[in-house]
This record gives C-alpha cells, sequence and structure tokens, in this order.
C-alpha cells in the first residue's frame, strides 16, 4: 500500500496561496457574492425586528408577542438562504482549490466555475451532511442514557469520557469521507462512499495533517478573538456602546467603512482557511494510486 507525505499535505494550502495569490483574492470576491451577500440580506430582513427587541430590552420591558412573531416568521428563510448560499459558496471554492492543485494547467477564470463538477461536489457535501446527522441522532440515544445515570450517580467523568467518545467517533468519520469531495471532482459523479476504502490505512496520517492544522488555525482564531475583545472593551469604556443602543441605525449608518472593512476581512479569513483545509485533501487524493476516472 503506497504511503502519503502528511508534511506535503500540510503544506499544500500555503504553497497554493504562495503560487496563487490573485485566484485567492478572486475566490475572496466570489465568496462574499455568493456566501456572504444572501446573507447579509437576510440579516438585514431581520435587522429591525431584532432591533424592536433590543431596544425594548434596554427599556426594561419584554419584547411583546407580535416582536418575536414577526421575528420568527422570518428565521426559516433566514436559516434557508444561509443553507443554500454555504452550499453554494463551499461547492465552487472547493472546486476552484481542486481545480488548482489537481488540474494548474486549467487556470482559465482564476479556476473558478459553476459546472458538473462542482454540482457533484454540492451533493456528496448534502449527503454527508445527513450521515453526520443520523449519527448525531444516534449517538444521543446512549449519550443522554449515560448522562442520566452519571447525574443519579454524581459523576460527570462518565458523561465527558463518553462526550470524548462520540467526538473521537465523530472524527473518524469525517476522515473516512474526507476524500468524497476530491473523488466527486475528479470522477464527475457522486461519490461519498468509496472514500472510505481510498483513505483505508491512511486515517492515522490524516488526522494527524488536520490536528496540526486545526491546532494552527485555532492559535490564529484565538490572537485574533482576544484582539477584538481588546477593542469591545475599549469601546464600552468610551460609551461608543451606549450611543449604539441608543439609535442603533444612525449608529451603522456612521460605522459602514469599519463594517465593510470587517466584512471583507472576514470574507478573506475565511477563504485562506478554506484554502489550508481544503488544499490538504486534493494534494492527498493525488498521493494515493491513480483511479479509474470516466472520459467526459
Amino acid at each position: 500500500m503506497a504511503g502519503i507525505s502528511g508534511s506535503q499535505a500540510f503544506g499544500s494550502g500555503f504553497r497554493l496561496l504562495g503560487r496563487e495569490p490573485l485566484a485567492v483574492l478572486a475566490w475572496t470576491l466570489a465568496y462574499f457574492i455568493l456566501g456572504v451577500m444572501p446573507q447579509l440580506g437576510m440579516y438585514a430582513a431581520v435587522l429591525p425586528d431584532l432591533l424592536q427587541i433590543m431596544g425594548g430590552a434596554k427599556d426594561g420591558s419584554d419584547p411583546t408577542m407580535a416582536d418575536m412573531m414577526a421575528l420568527n416568521a422570518k428565521m426559516p428563510m433566514l436559516q434557508l438562504v444561509s443553507m443554500l448560499a454555504s452550499l453554494v459558496s463551499s461547492s465552487v471554492l472547493l472546486g476552484a482549490v481542486y481545480r488548482a492543485v489537481l488540474e494548474p494547467e486549467n487556470r482559465r477564470f482564476l479556476y473558478l466555475r459553476l459546472g458538473v463538477q462542482e454540482l457533484w461536489i454540492g451533493l456528496s457535501l448534502v449527503v454527508i451532511y445527513v450521515l453526520m446527522v443520523l449519527a448525531l441522532l444516534v449517538a444521543a440515544i446512549p449519550v443522554a442514557i449515560v448522562a442520566f445515570i452519571a447525574r443519579s450517580a454524581g459523576g460527570g467523568m462518565a458523561l465527558v469520557l463518553v462526550g470524548l467518545l462520540v467526538l473521537a467517533l465523530f472524527g473518524w468519520l469525517a476522515i473516512r469521507l474526507s476524500l468524497a469531495t476530491p473523488m466527486a471532482f475528479t470522477r464527475r459523479t457522486f461519490v461519498v462512499f468509496e472514500s472510505w476504502g481510498r483513505t483505508q490505512g491512511h486515517a492515522l496520517k490524516i488526522f494527524l495533517v488536520y490536528l496540526a492544522l486545526f491546532a494552527l488555525i485555532a492559535a490564529v482564531e484565538l490572537a485574533l478573538a482576544l484582539s477584538v475583545r481588546g477593542v469591545l472593551k475599549s469601546a464600552v469604556a468610551s460609551g461608543a456602546m451606549e450611543g449604539f443602543f441608543a439609535d442603533p441605525m444612525a449608529a451603522l449608518a456612521d460605522a459602514w467603512p469599519m463594517v465593510a472593512a470587517i466584512v471583507a476581512a472576514g470574507s478573506a479569513l475565511g477563504v485562506i482557511i478554506m484554502v489550508l483545509l481544503a488544499a490538504p485533501l486534493a494534494d492527498i487524493h493525488r498521493q494515493l494510486p491513480a483511479e479509474d476516472q470516466p472520459v467526459v
């Protein structure tokens, strides 16, 4: 059985970022248009209702039933738009990253497409999501039983151990299904369960690659979170937050350049994280023995 290079897979995303900065910029714009703008539009639709409730809470009054019903009526559409925007943007970005790694000569439109390969990636993502939800529902039964027993016995360690076991189970499932989307990209068909055999014997190496990546990303996000916390503390100390609650719409209108900068930075960071996490999958898929692929 051919092995894979964990260090090569780990560095594939960083190499892609350095090799294709213009493409990454285009991917960020595509992510903003396909993934962020639809959600911003829906959040803008519920913002007046949310501010109405927040204003009532600030005055010490409870939100009315009409306020809550108006907000709740819009939430299903918000969730649907959010899920569809996430699915479309993820499929397009994954397709672009896989194309840049597996088909670097196919650079037209900076690797961006919305075609059959992205369709099969999206379908594979939906099926993987459904499988994970089903696994969560199955795992919830023993977890609930152990939680009840642990609470009755006054011991929380058993619950912690079961929680860690469930987390390990989900991690193992994610690793074994991780090559489904790059396989769907290269084979141009629906692929999920075939990833199980392709990752056979390589799960530990894949786990270590992603453990290192997640640790690095978590460290960066922690540093950013601490920076944001410092900014918020300064805003509270300066009284800026009181001005926001006094007239939220006016405060947002005055702060739109900062809001736009935050949205742009968040979009760029999201794309960079996507590249760092997706490129290793394509690289591992490329390192493994070639598959028989359909002629299209």
